[in-house]
């Protein structure tokens, strides 16, 4: 039999179960969230870092294979699928300063880079044929 001042405890027993567990798949929620976002800035920082090294590596590619960029070396630009870069040369004597900016999303990334370029040209005798006796036969 159920005396007259135990009546409501169920309720409040209930009352209190339901707030601690909305009070805890609340908390999880909001740490879930903010692991997401966490997760997404550093992904986004990872690739504007990648992007400025892209930038890095275009600029590199065109002191290699260009002798008027060599000579005066200009800023680049491009973009790629997921984001941009933008680096900027200077250059001193045979040393060239290469600082590519990366950016995806609201992340940005800076690659600073000295480089010196030093080709190297193909001998004449690297390709010659070579004989023993000294006259053709």
């Amino acid at each position: 039999m159920i005396m007259k001042s135990e009546k409501g405890i169920a309720l409040i027993v209930v009352l209190g179960f339901s707030s601690v567990l909305v009070i805890a798949i609340t908390s999880f929620m909001l740490i879930g969230l903010s692991e997401l976002n966490m997760v997404k800035r550093q992904n986004d920082s990872t690739r504007a870092l990648y992007l400025a090294e892209a930038g890095l590596e275009d600029v590199i590619h065109r002191l290699k294979n260009d002798a008027d960029y060599r000579d005066e070396p200009t800023a680049v630009s491009g973009s790629l699928e997921t984001g941009s870069y933008s680096a900027a040369v200077s250059k001193n004597e045979d040393v060239y300063t290469i600082t590519s900016i990366g950016t995806a999303s609201n992340s940005e990334r800076t690659v600073r880079e000295e480089v010196t370029l030093t080709l190297d040209w193909p001998s004449a005798f690297d390709y010659a044929i070579y004989g023993n006796s000294g006259h053709l036969e």
